[in-house]
């Protein structure tokens, strides 16, 4: 079993993109189910937190 970890910084990133666009990307390069969803959540999360 591997674990794999990733860190991000969100201080810049969530000012500039473009989400709808970046969620369209994801599924096209096969990111999809739990880990988008993740992706997706952590996102309205941060944004809601820095509202």
């Amino acid at each position: 079993m591997s674990l794999f970890c990733c860190f991000i910084d969100y201080s810049k990133a969530f000012d500039t993109v473009w989400r709808d666009a970046l969620w369209h990307k994801l599924l096209k390069i096969g990111i999809e189910g739990k880990f988008l969803n993740l992706v997706i959540n952590i996102s309205v999360h941060i944004l809601q937190l820095i509202s």
